[in-house]
């Protein structure tokens, strides 16, 4: 039996950044390998890459391609390319967890297409949370996986679910373009609605700004607020329908629609990326346009019978989510990928 590997993950938890993804991640690989930079303290990104290459037998990459936007980017995206292609030559093994098309920041499109192409030629596996995301990468298909979206945590659904709701519709998290918020808003006026919508989030203050205006009276009230998990939880208990209105964007998988299925209320998001993938065992429901998206609101918001019919299939499909996709079996599945040897393209 050989050595056994030794593994990096990229980026790790810090203290002024947290990320539930990358935080259960990071706590349930330790758990089940030698993680070279477990506890370790982080300096600039390019360094913990040039750093932990030499220690590594395995690196786990999340959102290596957003390098160029970070600090001295460019200087850093070189610095990381030539890390690379030194690790491959070494015998080292890449694996590239790709959660979007593209980096929702648009400076330096050159940079951003050649990065891609850098990480699609050289990574030895690539993750990915939809199934959408595989015919994007169809071209390098027999390096690619599919995992669903692992689960967070079980906190509302052990709950009992608090039916007296007082939000028709929540919108949450951080309040930015790529969103669809301005659109879901001026579509609101267009289809005549009068149900009370609550978009809160942090959010950028000129956006903001253009937002408040254009909800100005209407029933959506547009909030910045750092949301906490208990505020969370009290927003997802007094709701009766989460809405994420993103536009056909950047995003394979949707972090915050994993997060919602905690609060076991009827979820609609776009036909994209792991809506689509959730749509299918019936843990949320899709539009593919507003003239889908509005009458639907409005018909579940009237319709006590529909809503509980809906709903009662949603929270069936959202226990057979949590029912196969914790964050152990994942790891696990993806620990049995890394072992397997390559494929010829």
């Amino acid at each position: 039996m050989g050595k056994p590997l030794k593994y990096y993950f990229s980026p790790p938890p810090t203290k002024k950044k947290t990320n539930e993804y990358v935080n259960n991640f990071y706590e349930t690989l330790a758990n089940e390998v030698d993680l070279v930079n477990y506890n370790k303290k982080t300096f600039s990104r390019s360094m913990d890459y040039l750093k932990f290459s030499l220690k590594s037998d395995v690196m786990i990459l999340n959102w290596p391609e957003d390098i160029l936007h970070l600090r001295f980017g460019v200087i850093q995206l070189f610095v990381s390319y030539f890390t690379f292609l030194f690790f491959k030559m070494k015998g080292g093994k890449i694996i590239w967890v790709c959660h979007n098309k593209d980096s929702h920041t648009k400076k330096y499109k050159p940079l951003r297409i050649l990065t891609r192409k850098f990480y699609t030629r050289f990574a030895d596996k690539i993750i990915v949370h939809s199934e959408d995301a595989l015919q994007y990468l169809a071209d390098v298909k027999n390096k690619v996986t599919f995992l669903n979206h692992p689960v967070y945590s079980q906190s509302i659904l052990q709950k009992e679910i608090n039916e007296k709701t007082s939000i028709d519709v929540l919108i949450w998290g951080k309040i930015i373009s790529y969103k669809g918020l301005n659109e879901f808003i001026t579509n609101y006026k267009k289809y005549k609605c009068t149900f009370n919508v609550l978009i809160t989030g942090e959010a950028d203050k000129q956006y903001l700004k253009i937002l408040q205006k254009n909800a100005s009276g209407t029933n959506i009230m547009v909030e910045d607020n750092f949301i906490s998990e208990n505020q969370l939880e009290t927003y997802f208990s007094t709701c009766k329908i989460i809405l994420l209105p993103y536009l056909d964007s950047d995003t394979f998988s949707s972090g915050a629609l994993i997060h919602s299925i905690n609060s076991n209320k009827v979820i609609i998001g776009p036909h994209v990326g792991n809506f689509i993938d959730l749509e299918k065992i019936g843990a949320c429901k899709t539009y593919s346009n507003n003239d889908q998206l509005f009458p639907l609101l409005k018909k579940l918001l009237s319709d006590d019978n529909y809503y509980n019919q809906v709903l009662e299939s949603v929270r069936k499909g959202i226990g057979n989510y949590y029912e196969n996709n914790s964050w152990h079996n994942f790891v696990q599945h993806l620990l049995e990928i890394i072992r397997e040897p390559n494929k010829k393209q």
